[in-house]
């Protein structure tokens, strides 16, 4: 059972359903949605800022599960260090990847150079879309039409 989440707490609001809003559908997306889900598991796939989001939820699950804690002051400063240093190397590798420089210890990441890929892959689906609908985009109104 995961821990995360306002109802694992005991002070947790109990549970309550809003009521929908009415809406008009602008479209019918079905023809295309299994081939933007697609696209994008494919690009997630082979992202490594994914890759690395999975191994943080692993390593966040495995110790939440853990029991004990070390009270060597040593050997819980050398396991900091170590995560430390793992995120500094992630961090520089994936700069790379961006074409920024690499970052020493202590250094702040600008706004400029944050990157939200959960934002970029948003957006590259929504470019998919754009892409593989093409005028249909146009005639829902969403886009003027180039005359």
């Amino acid at each position: 059972m995961d821990k995360i989440g306002e109802d694992t707490e005991s002070s947790a609001l109990p549970w309550d359903v809003i009521p929908s809003s009415n809406f008009k559908a602008v479209a019918n997306l079905t023809p295309i949605k299994a081939q933007l889900i697609k696209n994008s598991e494919q690009r997630i796939a082979n992202s490594l800022d994914f890759k690395y989001l999975k191994q943080d939820i692993a390593d966040l699950k495995k110790r939440d599960n853990e029991v004990s804690v070390t009270l060597n002051e040593a050997k819980l400063k050398a396991e900091r260090d170590a995560q430390e240093a793992k995120t500094l190397a992630r961090q520089n590798e994936l700069r790379a990847l961006r074409g920024l420089p690499a970052i020493k210890k202590g250094d702040k990441i600008t706004k400029q150079d944050a990157f939200d890929f959960i934002e970029d892959e948003s957006l590259k689906v929504m470019g998919d879309f754009m892409q593989q609908s093409g005028n249909y985009v146009m005639n829902l109104g969403v886009m003027p039409k180039n005359n």
